[in-house]
């Protein structure tokens, strides 16, 4: 049973699976761990902000044989008794920066625009929503042409978004503008400077209709092309014989 931690919401859903551990993706995630402490100082910000000891984690991977709960994640974080792990969340990271910028614009769905708020289910999809749209304003403020959001007219006549993303830019101007990202976020982290981070956070993720792009227009079309909801059936595993 997951309980939500966010304020003034009350939730909760049951979340239950069978698995068994792969011990060899076990073993190559644990050597990632211990290299750890190399691999840090390549992070886009100074050692200072990081802790005096890196405390490594314990790994195991679990291969799901079925899953049962209000929505399939991409990934899971398992406490580990640690009261860190017990009152903080890891979300997922998006296969690909595409489909992360896809997400974002799709996440508008979940902004109401009555309360200037976003919807908030700790555990389901809806909770990752206001941190995509952030990671494309980044994306959009970076520039150079790396990604492209215009208002089309659809095929049917009506209302329709188009995304546009250079590959050839990845990995210079979207790298670039995450690293500027990410060392803002840390050093308000490390400094516990906690208006600042909720300032710019807040920034990102504000929906309006004036700047480059009316988002709040761009809401009500995602509205429009809003498909139903994926229901997905799992399967049951036996073991039939020796």
């Amino acid at each position: 049973m997951v309980f939500s931690l966010i304020p003034d919401l009350i939730s909760c859903c049951d979340i239950r699976f069978v698995a068994v551990v792969n011990k060899a993706m076990s073993e190559r995630f644990g050597k990632l761990v211990s290299s750890a402490e190399v691999l840090l100082p390549e992070l886009p910000w100074p050692q200072e902000f990081e802790k005096d000891k890196f405390l490594k984690p314990d790994f195991t991977s679990l291969d799901v044989l079925t899953f049962a709960g209000s929505g399939i994640p991409a990934g899971i974080n398992i406490p580990n008794c640690r009261l860190v792990f017990m009152s903080s969340w890891v979300m997922e990271v998006a296969s690909s920066l595409s489909s992360m910028v896809r997400a974002g614009l799709l996440g508008l769905e979940f902004y109401t625009p009555e309360s200037k708020s976003w919807r908030q289910v700790i555990h389901l999809p809806e909770a990752h929503m206001q941190a995509r749209f952030v990671i494309l304003r980044v994306l959009l403020e970076a520039g150079e042409g790396l990604v492209g959001l215009e208002e089309v007219t659809g095929q049917d006549g009506k209302p329709d978004a188009r995304i546009t993303l250079d590959r050839s830019k990845i990995g210079t101007v979207g790298k670039n503008a995450i690293h500027r990202f990410l060392c803002k976020l840390q050093v308000f982290k490390s400094t516990a400077d906690v208006e600042g981070g909720r300032a710019l956070y807040e920034g990102y993720s504000t929906v309006s209709d004036t700047g480059a792009h009316n988002f709040l227009r761009l809401r009500k079309t995602v509205l429009l092309r809003k498909e139903a909801r994926k229901m997905f059936v799992q399967a049951n595993t036996r073991i039939s014989g020796k």
